[in-house]
């Protein structure tokens, strides 16, 4: 009985300091918790992706019609496309990489970004007017329409990727902190993931392994 009061006796401070840890640790959180914006509710989320919804689709039908139904090459949403692409690719990325997703930088991700954006291009059209070309019967005109698709998409990958890409050298410049923060937060999930992968794949073959001997 004295050995075991003696452990519990040793062991109090030390529970003692970590539950006065953890409590700092909550409290802090807490605290900036309590700085950050608060997140939007349903029906502002709707409400932006609406007011941008109105704002891309007519931007998207005024280009439109200024192409000709007999246009050879749909110029017009090939072009909204590859935009849309460079814009969407540049403005997630240096929303994500420069604060957290609520409030304000929340509305314009939501407005700006899911709602003008995603009404401003097209994948319909795009899809109709490569349908269109590609079953005219017309040599010229089937391969005006393979190569159509495979520019659009092979155009709006390169374009988005380079707007990630210019959006990531101006968040490393304006917003240093957040920037590094988010990077080695990357970084340790893909650690933690790697780990999890490589137990995994042990805790696999190790059964493997214990099947095979029980058959021998």
């Amino acid at each position: 009985m004295s050995v075991h009061a003696s452990k519990s006796s040793s062991l109090s401070p030390v529970s003692s300091l970590s539950s006065q840890v953890s409590s700092s640790l909550q409290s802090s959180q807490s605290s900036v918790a309590s700085h950050l914006p608060k997140p939007l509710r349903y029906w502002q989320q709707t409400l932006a992706v609406f007011c941008g919804g109105l704002i891309g689709t007519a931007f998207r039908a005024l280009l439109s019609s200024f192409q000709p139904s007999s246009a050879v090459w749909p110029w017009a949403t090939f072009l909204i496309n590859c935009v849309g692409a460079f814009l969407l690719g540049f403005l997630f990325e240096y929303l994500a990489a420069t604060g957290e997703d609520r409030g304000i930088r929340q509305a314009v991700r939501l407005c700006c970004g899911t709602g003008m954006l995603g009404a401003f291009t097209t994948y319909g059209t795009f899809i109709l007017e490569t349908e269109q070309r590609m079953t005219s019967g017309q040599a010229r005109t089937v391969i005006i329409g393979v190569g159509y698709a495979l520019i659009s998409v092979i155009g709006g990958l390169f374009l988005a990727g380079l707007g990630v890409s210019l959006a990531r050298v101006i968040a490393q410049r304006t917003h240093p902190v957040h920037f590094q923060r988010r990077e080695r937060l990357k970084k340790q999930k893909a650690h933690a993931e790697a780990r999890s992968r490589r137990v995994i794949l042990a805790a696999s073959s190790a059964a493997s392994a214990s099947r095979q001997e029980d058959q021998q």
